[in-house]
């Protein structure tokens, strides 16, 4: 470590109110959050099942499943979703987060992200599926 780098740290730590052994204890602590969120994080959909069985409302969804795979394989499986899904994507978002009452956010790929989608795609596909299960259920005009 050169002279200036080491002189550089201790003004760092000075300006945020720190020592060596309160960095070191902070440092420990992130990462002790950040492992118990890595873990915890595996137990949530476990979780969610056990909150809507509390809820009561685990038969609604369960049921609303079932519902959404038979018009999936009536309508031809799932790979119909599945057709021209870059050819529609604008209006599937559109559609997706007009139903949010919230604007396509700037950064897709970060909340793509932290929905745990695997890719734009999946995501994509899922909006597809949702809006045709909604949209056999539409009375028409």
């Amino acid at each position: 470590m050169h002279l200036e780098d080491a002189q550089a740290y201790e003004e760092w730590l000075t300006a945020n109110d720190l020592d060596i052994d309160s960095l070191k204890s902070m440092l420990l602590d992130d990462a002790f959050v950040a492992t118990r969120h890595s873990e915890l994080k595996r137990h949530i959909p476990a979780r969610m099942l056990e909150e809507l069985k509390l809820r009561g409302e685990y038969t609604n969804y369960r049921t609303r499943a079932a519902l959404k795979q038979r018009v999936a394989e009536l309508l031809g499986g799932d790979a119909s979703f599945s057709i021209d899904l870059e050819a529609r994507e604008k209006e599937l978002l559109a559609w997706h987060f007009g139903r949010l009452g919230r604007p396509i956010p700037e950064d897709l790929s970060a909340y793509i992200r932290h929905l745990d989608f695997r890719d734009k795609g999946t995501f994509l596909h899922s909006i597809a599926q949702e809006r045709t299960f909604l949209d056999a259920f539409e009375s028409p005009e």
